[in-house]
């Protein structure tokens, strides 16, 4: 409770230091207009939350003193002093006009901070903590979101062309280099498709065959058909003339004798014709075939077996080594080893060990050979050969498949689709590798964080829909029961949360003669009902009145509150002005301290005078012009205030009686009740106590004993009765009153001049 107010200076129009001055459980604060009711409340609300700003913001314009605070709470100092609060006093609440904007309207409109701001305000201690990890859990998703933005636009350029979840689903591959190597591979194949075609393959080894059979049949041959005396003649001449050398020489010089001359000296051959016979019988036919056949054989091995058919074959591994190197950019071949050097070094050694054996053959074509041992030396050796041979025509088949399928892949491939290949393996293989295998962790270390807060939010939701469940239902029904003693003639329906852009609100309702209203700033186009056409400024103010109290009543803390309205009656006729003080008087009774303000001298000494506020405790202060021009905070004698009230309305109805429409007929109709129930309270003073109103104070002459001075006013009463019946069709809010453009001037001159009456201490007609 706010014992005093010992000291307030620098802030608006309290500028100079305030004296000393004690509050009571119902303090009642009188003020005009302009006189600084707001900055009060606005003190009220910093000393809640501790926030300097309010205060800071109101610093005196050209003042000399610095904002300062000094007030007695529960016993004990509290000041604002150098920008800062000694301490908050957190169980103040308070209705004006900045609750109101903060929290239920603006202007005509409700938007979802509002709904957003009145959920807090519902909410109470306990609510505010569920709902305050709701808004921590939410902002902390909104920043991280925003940094998954920024990771992921970085992200986005390294995976286009791919979609970024589609670059993060990539899954790591082991034999990545393998994989780019042979996609390269393909890219080649894929450019030289049509030289591919074309190109040779590897060729396969081909080695003479030898007859190893006739070549020995050869070598045992012996000619037993000869003549054995022409066989002895031949070789006995052979011998004595240069031996088997010549035997050759023999035998092709025979082959030019022309009529038994000699081709070399040209004589007669008469005297060697036994000798030429003997000849004849040796180099025969079959002579002749054998040596031919010997020759035959020397020459394939010359031609099969020489320098220069190894030098050929030497050209032909090459070439198929050239041929394989060619092909390896585009696929891998067989392994195919070259024989060449044991190939030559065994031909070279087989074809001596064979020539050996035909040149002791051909020097004695008739003289068999039986040592072969050469023979079977040299057949393995080309034995060998060809295995070496047909081994390495194996690996050249083997190469050649390899090749044809290249081949095959070549006419079917694609450029495009292997150049993709090899730029989605590329990918593949920087994915896991920094720096972007880095940034794509930390991205999704960020969406997993993101996840796990999204889940403690759906918790920390559900934990905030159940407390909140059966509040806002208690909640619905206090507004309501409220809005009917106001006679609103509408509710609230469906008071519950949403969350709508994350953050919890409070989402609701108006139904009005069973229709539906839309809450909120985009309610449809202005033609149909909503909020801000459907109800008038006292609606509003009744609505925004019913929020504030239903959640004192719901909260359960009202005990230990200080309550501060300020000018709670705004708007509202003399029938809402009644209800808010019953209300406000039930409000008093439960909590620790209520502080009301008002520029309406009648209601506050109405307030003030009623027994139920007697009783707690009562303190009228005001706010009054001082030098300068700026406030200061006073004791206040409120039945001077109402006396001065009551004179501007009576010089009214005076102007008007007297002069005609010199006054505005608004202000005449609405001077008459008030000026008349200041008149009455004057009058009879004491006996009028607690009767704040004319309806109130009829009923007491109504309900007067002899003993009561208002037995005097029971000749009023008829009169009373029509007065009060009809300014209240002028003055009242609700929808339903008499519009003041309906004002009738001889109607209304008819009662100013009864009402002027009855306040002059006159009688009335009837």
């Amino acid at each position: 409770m706010i014992q005093a107010v010992i000291r307030i200076q620098g802030i608006g129009l309290l500028h100079d230091p305030s004296s000393a001055i004690s509050l009571a459980r119902v303090t009642c604060l009188y003020a005009e207009n302009g006189r600084g009711k707001s900055t009060l409340a606005a003190i009220a609300s910093s000393l809640r939350t501790g926030d300097p700003l309010p205060l800071l913001a109101r610093k005196t314009l050209g003042g000399r003193n610095e904002p300062e605070v000094a007030l007695r709470i529960d016993g004990g100092n509290v000041e604002f002093n150098g920008g800062a609060w000694t301490r908050s006093a957190p169980d103040i609440c308070v209705f004006d006009t900045d609750f109101v904007n903060a929290n239920v309207y603006s202007g005509s409109e409700v938007s979802a901070d509002h709904r957003r701001q009145l959920l807090d305000f519902v909410l109470g201690e306990d609510g505010l903590r569920l709902k305050q990890a709701v808004d921590d859990l939410t902002a902390e998703i909104s920043a991280i979101t925003s940094r998954i933005r920024e990771q992921g636009l970085r992200l986005g350029g390294i995976a286009r062309p791919l979609a970024l979840e589609q670059y993060l689903g990539i899954q790591p591959e082991p034999a990545i280099q393998v994989l780019i190597k042979e996609a390269r591979r393909s890219v080649v194949v894929a450019e030289g498709a049509t030289a591919v075609a074309s190109k040779q393959g590897l060729t396969e080894l081909s080695l003479p065959t030898f007859d190893v059979e006739r070549f020995s049949a050869l070598l045992s041959e012996s000619l037993p058909s000869i003549r054995e005396d022409a066989r002895e003649k031949v070789r006995s001449h052979v011998e004595g003339h240069g031996g088997a050398a010549s035997e050759s020489w023999i035998r092709e010089g025979l082959s030019l004798v022309r009529d038994n001359t000699c081709p070399f000296c040209g004589q007669t051959l008469a005297p060697a014709l036994q000798l030429l016979d003997a000849y004849d019988s040796y180099f025969d036919e079959r002579y002749d075939k054998l040596v031919e056949e010997l020759a035959s054989f020397r020459r394939f091995l010359s031609d099969m077996f020489g320098d220069a058919a190894l030098v050929v074959l030497r050209l032909d591994l090459e070439r198929n080594d050239l041929a394989a190197e060619s092909w390896e950019p585009l696929g891998p071949l067989p392994l195919v080893s070259s024989p060449i050097p044991t190939i030559e070094a065994n031909a070279h050694e087989a074809r001596a060990l064979l020539e050996g054996l035909l040149d002791r053959k051909v020097a004695n074509p008739l003289d068999t050979i039986p040592d072969l041992g050469d023979v079977a030396r040299a057949i393995e050796l080309l034995r060998k050969n060809a295995e070496l041979a047909a081994s390495y025509n194996d690996d050249v088949r083997n190469a050649n498949s390899a090749i044809e399928a290249i081949r095959v892949g070549a006419a079917s491939s694609e450029l495009t689709a292997a150049a993709e290949r090899v730029e989605q393996l590329e990918r593949q293989r920087s994915r896991y590798e920094s720096p972007n295998k880095d940034e794509c962790d930390a991205y999704q270390s960020l969406v997993s964080q993101k996840q796990g807060l999204e889940a403690a939010k759906v918790e920390a939701r559900r934990q905030l829909d159940v407390f909140t469940a059966d509040l806002l239902g208690k909640y619905q029904k206090s507004i309501n029961d409220c809005l009917t003693l106001f006679d609103a003639g509408f509710r609230i329906v469906d008071a519950t949360t949403s969350y709508e852009g994350g953050l919890p609100r409070l989402q609701y309702a108006l139904e009005l003669r069973s229709h539906r209203i839309a809450i909120g700033s985009r309610e449809g186009s202005a033609s149909r009902p909503r909020f801000g056409n459907t109800l008038s400024d006292s609606d509003r103010r009744a609505l925004a009145f019913a929020f504030f109290t239903a959640r004192l009543q719901v909260d359960g803390n009202l005990s230990r509150q200080t309550v501060v309205f300020d000018d709670p009656i705004s708007s509202f006729d003399q029938f809402r002005r009644r209800t808010t003080a019953d209300v406000l008087m039930d409000i008093a009774k439960s909590s620790q301290q209520i502080i009301v303000m008002s520029h309406d001298p009648l209601f506050i000494q109405a307030l003030s005078e009623d027994r139920r506020a007697q009783t707690l405790g009562v303190a009228v202060l005001e706010l009054r012009r001082s030098q300068d021009g700026y406030t200061s905070l006073d004791e206040c004698d409120i039945e001077e205030r109402v006396q001065s009230a009551y004179k501007a309305n009576y010089d009214a109805l005076v102007r008007y009686v007297e002069q005609g429409d010199v006054v505005d007929r608004q202000q005449v109709v609405r001077a008459i009740r008030p000026m008349l129930e200041a008149n009455l309270r004057y009058r009879y003073q004491g006996a009028l106590k607690g009767a704040y109103c004319l309806g109130k104070m009829i009923e007491a002459i109504r309900t007067s004993v002899p003993a009561s001075p208002l037995i005097g006013a029971k000749p009023l009463l008829p009169a009373l009765e029509r007065i009060d019946a009809y300014a209240t069709d002028f003055t009242h809010d609700a929808e339903g009153a008499v519009s003041l453009d309906q004002l009738d001037d001889g109607q209304l001159q008819v009662f100013a001049k009864q009402a002027l009456a009855i306040a002059r201490g006159g009688g009335v007609s009837p």
